[in-house]
């Protein structure tokens, strides 16, 4: 049985389906995965049994009473059919605020995230056809600007390296006003034709928020140098200076080189989470993730992993530490080490410049943890490679909540995505750490402190799935 139904809300709010005209609400789930929904009149015996979002069982022919609100419920759902596809000028968000601002606080109308996706739809059929090539992508006027009219594409480069980004005058001006800068990349849902999709993030003083949302063909160097250069070249005509005291970003020789380039007075740090997963995918690699459950040899495996807050000073001896302690455990360490020397201690690959954080501690932050976190949503909502318009009205539909939140936190002196405290438990014990160090000169103390830190990546990696090393 697979009948059609409409999720809803009742007037408290609560989850309800539409069905047949008839509005019910949830009463229990059963043991057996299924969920009974029953009408919301008081008295009436009708009920709808669902399971795995489809309805197995029903018993909805016998109400006692007229449906309510149909109508209204109706013309609200055309007009907003109607209103999405010849005002193809105004947000969707807006659109549905307008009607709904307008019908009342009607019970039966859909909350606006469960008829998105279907009013995108809708939207997408007055939209160009989904370009097959990057030669054939046009982009069209309505796309260029933001939904309180501000300008939003600024670079739509032609092939080579081809680039389509955006961002509004308030993100600039949001970059402008705050300093530090996170940039990170995404293969998953990156639209199609294009090989990812590319954000950069600013932490103001309330938390980390993506300002500039672009797709690049590819990832060589000259492609990040056209897309900061474009966006430098934007502010400008904004009368907005850009200059960021540091960006954080991935083991991506290619995006490093260009940022140098464009932004030379920028520090350039890599993130200490992803320095973590590179370390914990050779661990893999090289057959001794088994050993590293050992105690002994977890604690050299947390010490590598802490590399990145210790002093730049002392890594060389704290690295011949760590080799001799492996060294005399087992042969199997010694292309791990290999590795760690060639590419991040002894003339390496990554200078210690961009991947250690003892100086920065305290004062920004060392991964990228939000940004993935950030992706991760965006996964949720978009499937993989989606077209060009998909990814559109996704960043669209992000950049409008991203400034609304802006203004509430701005507005309200406070964070509205506070911290986990454990993360922020963390970062006190390090900044104590650290200012102790510096006081003593005792280098054990400090390594401890390191140590429970990168114990805690440890059980986070152990269980993780694999990811395509960026190195």
């Amino acid at each position: 049985m697979d009948i059609k139904f409409t999720w809803s809300t009742t007037q408290k709010g609560e989850r309800a389906i539409l069905y047949n005209n008839y509005l019910y609400r949830l009463r229990r789930e059963n043991q057996n995965g299924s969920f009974i929904y029953v009408c919301t009149a008081k008295s009436c015996p009708c009920a709808i049994t669902l399971k795995n979002n489809v309805i197995i069982k029903k018993n909805s022919t016998n109400h006692n009473h007229a449906p309510k609100l149909t109508e209204n419920v109706e013309n609200v759902l055309n007009e907003l059919k109607r209103r999405v596809l010849t005002d193809v000028d105004q947000p969707i968000g807006r659109i549905y605020e307008e009607e709904r601002r307008e019908n009342g606080s009607a019970a039966a109308i859909p909350v606006f995230e469960t008829w998105k996706s279907n009013l995108y739809n809708i939207r997408r059929s007055v939209l160009p056809a989904i370009p097959t090539s990057i030669d054939s992508i046009k982009i069209p006027h309505c796309m260029s600007f933001t939904d309180t009219n501000e300008q939003f594409l600024f670079c739509n480069s032609t092939t080579p390296h081809k680039i389509i980004a955006f961002a509004s005058e308030t993100a600039l001006k949001i970059l402008s006003e705050n300093h530090h800068w996170n940039a990170d990349g995404t293969f998953r849902t990156s639209p199609a034709l294009f090989s990812q999709a590319y954000y950069i993030h600013v932490w103001d003083e309330y938390s980390m928020k993506p300002m500039v949302y672009s797709c690049c063909q590819d990832k060589s160097q000259q492609t990040y140098i056209n897309l900061y250069q474009s966006l430098i070249q934007y502010a400008t005509t904004k009368n907005i200076t850009l200059q960021p005291k540091s960006i954080l970003v991935y083991f991506e020789r290619s995006a490093i080189n260009a940022i140098n380039e464009v932004f030379p007075s920028t520090i350039v740090k890599c993130c200490h989470f992803h320095y973590a997963q590179n370390i914990w995918k050779k661990v893999k690699k090289y057959g001794l993730k088994q050993l590293s459950k050992e105690e002994h040899i977890k604690r050299q495996i947390a010490n590598i992993i802490s590399l990145p807050l210790v002093p730049k000073n002392e890594i060389n001896n704290f690295m011949e530490q760590i080799i001799d302690v492996l060294f005399n455990i087992d042969s199997k360490f010694d292309k791990l080490t290999d590795y760690i020397l060639n590419t991040y201690v002894e003339d390496p690959l990554f200078t210690s410049n961009i991947w250690n954080h003892f100086d920065s501690i305290g004062e920004r932050s060392r991964t990228n943890n939000h940004l993935e976190g950030w992706h991760r949503q965006l996964n949720s909502r978009v499937r993989t490679h989606p077209d060009l318009w998909a990814w559109y009205n996704e960043i669209k539909s992000s950049e409008e909540s991203v400034m609304i939140r802006h203004e509430q936190e701005q507005a309200q002196k406070r964070t509205t995505r506070p911290r986990k405290a454990k993360n922020i438990r963390d970062d006190e014990k390090l900044k104590s750490a650290k200012t102790k160090y510096i006081q003593d000169q005792d280098f054990n103390a400090y390594q401890k402190v390191l140590r429970s830190i990168s114990h805690r990546y440890i059980d986070v990696l152990k269980d993780a799935k694999d990811s395509s090393d960026e190195e």
